[in-house]
């Protein structure tokens, strides 16, 4: 071998092993970064308890505005068909605050789906990259 292909072989070798420990150092990083993500289980755990629990009271709450509906429309159906329907002059008073009390169930609901959306998607990419092969 000459000078000139030594020099070119030690050369490849030098960056070679610049590349070698920045891996190194980026593998040190992942690690340090998967045991932190590790650590965050937990977290994880209760954020996914507090949405179900969350969940499950919008869900009551929607059915607490179907029962004030049904019976505000039974009422209704009762005084038309000339049954008691005595509380019909008092639940026309409360339509105004019960139009507003849908309103934020409306809303409400349309905040719980957008954020139950995001949480859902973002879990399913999750899910897919860990997936993937390394």
């Amino acid at each position: 071998m000459t000078t000139s292909i030594h020099e070119e072989l030690h050369h490849d070798h030098v960056i070679w092993q610049a590349e070698i420990n920045h891996w190194q150092d980026d593998i040190e990083l992942w690690k340090s970064e998967l045991q932190e993500a590790e650590g965050q289980l937990k977290d994880l755990e209760m954020a996914l308890k507090t949405h179900r629990d969350a969940l499950v009271a919008h869900a009551s709450a929607i059915q607490q505005r179907a029962l004030a509906t049904q019976k505000h429309e039974s009422a209704i159906v009762k005084y038309e068909s000339g049954e008691a329907g005595d509380e019909l002059p008092a639940m026309a008073i409360a339509h105004e605050q019960e139009a507003k009390s849908h309103d934020l169930q409306r809303k409400a609901h349309d905040r719980i789906r957008r954020h139950h959306h995001s949480v859902i998607a973002n879990w399913s990419l999750l899910l897919r990259a860990i997936d993937q092969p390394m």
